[in-house]
């Protein structure tokens, strides 16, 4: 298992969500996507969002850059990046810092670059955008050999980055067309395009999920290879438990718009707190001869629209669950140190908000 640095247990955070919760308005009612999460990513830190599809994790990534669709509202929280609340500032303010402190690689390359344009437009649109290359000298030179200049300064950037994040011949591959690259290419160019203003956090979706096991690892390789030579903080979204495993440092388990579980990745992995935590490891194949049955979790994920006013939302699925679990709502409590968990099994000893 992978582990570049221990759990952070002090300092500020680059990023704090405190709170969090995302309401849609639909005809059934309202959906609960995000209830109350509360997180925090320390600088040069890579924190893994896991759980079961529907749980909340991409909401969550989406409500930090304000991206969440038009049905939904952020009902309350606060999002701080360096000490500054992302919910108050202007849309202007927000546009600009999407992209050059804050980028997001998305889960499906195929609907999310534009078809139409060249891969090496597509990147060189966020250095234009925020025009991180035509400080100071526009007053030098005259427009038009100031703009062939700057034209030549951003394709340049473009093909070093193209060439970082291992896009062979970056210079004829620029003027290439998402179609003409593999479904391993058009990832690596979204993590160029999120790279290409150096951001301070990496959002990542579900980046591996529609490849093969090779490119995935290539793709963890290249992003981990980020964190370190630039110090990036990443948070990564997956459902995926082994591949939380392979590149986290710190991992939180998400259920029914709510983190359950988070700590250290070798304590959440290794000593887990909660039974849903306990159900995602149980029902994942092993490799080292254990040849146990898998045991899948009983029932379905619950319906957002539909979740109990109180009580724990996977008490109806949970092995562990007392009369008390569907009547009070459990408790985020400490389980270890920097490790804590949101059950009525722990009791209510040392609450600590965050995760």
């Amino acid at each position: 298992m992978h582990h570049t640095r221990p759990a952070p247990s002090g300092g500020t955070p680059l990023l704090e969500i405190d709170d969090l919760a995302v309401r849609f308005a639909t005809r059934r009612g309202e959906v609960r996507a995000v209830d109350g999460v509360s997180l925090r990513l320390h600088e040069g830190e890579i924190l893994g969002i896991v759980g079961e599809s529907g749980s909340g994790k991409s909401m969550t990534l989406l409500s930090i850059l304000r991206l969440i669709p038009r049905q939904g509202r952020i009902a309350r929280g606060a999002i701080r990046y360096r000490g500054q609340n992302l919910l108050d500032l202007p849309m202007r303010a927000m546009r600009a810092l999407r992209g050059r402190d804050i980028a997001m690689v998305f889960q499906d390359p195929m609907t999310t670059l534009n078809p139409v344009f060249p891969v090496g437009e597509q990147i060189r649109e966020a250095l234009r955008i925020h025009g991180l290359l035509n400080q100071d000298r526009k007053r030098r030179w005259p427009q038009d050999l100031f703009d062939r200049r700057l034209l030549a300064a951003e394709r340049d950037a473009v093909v070093r980055v193209m060439q970082e994040v291992g896009i062979p011949a970056p210079a004829l591959r620029y003027r290439d067309y998402p179609h003409q690259f593999s479904g391993g290419m058009q990832q690596r160019a979204l993590i160029a395009i999120a790279l290409a203003c150096r951001p301070r956090i990496l959002l990542a979706d579900e980046p591996t999920t529609a490849l093969d096991v090779t490119i995935q690892a290539q793709i963890l390789d290249l992003m981990r290879q980020i964190n370190r030579d630039h110090g990036t903080s990443i948070i990564l979204v997956t459902h995926d438990l082994a591949v939380a495993a392979e590149f986290c440092d710190r991992i939180a388990v998400m259920y029914a718009g709510r983190i359950v579980e988070s700590g250290a990745t070798a304590d959440v992995l290794f000593r887990p707190q909660h039974p849903y935590t306990e159900g995602l490891l149980r029902s994942i194949p092993r490799l080292d001869g254990d040849r146990a049955p898998l045991e899948p979790i009983p029932g379905e994920v619950p319906d957002l629209a539909a979740l109990p006013s109180r009580g724990c939302p996977f008490a109806p699925r949970c092995h562990r669950a007392v009369p008390d679990c569907v009547e009070q709502d459990p408790p985020w409590v400490a389980v270890g140190p920097q490790h804590y968990a949101r059950c009525l099994l722990h009791g209510t000893a040392r609450p600590e908000r965050g995760a």
